[in-house]
């Protein structure tokens, strides 16, 4: 497969679509989380394993 090339574009979509596919989900453990790394630790895995 060959990879696209990343445009601002492409990523706002991207970025995007991610929300609204996160947002459906009632992450109980992200309630009151204020740190972006705490909050990327915990999704980074769930992402990786969708994508598989």
């Amino acid at each position: 497969m060959i990879k696209q090339k990343l445009t601002i574009n492409k990523l706002i979509e991207e970025a995007q679509a991610f929300c609204i596919a996160e947002s459906k989900f009632k992450n109980k453990e992200l309630y009151g989380v204020t740190d972006s790394k705490a909050v990327g630790t915990h999704i980074e895995p769930l992402a990786y394993q969708e994508n598989k």
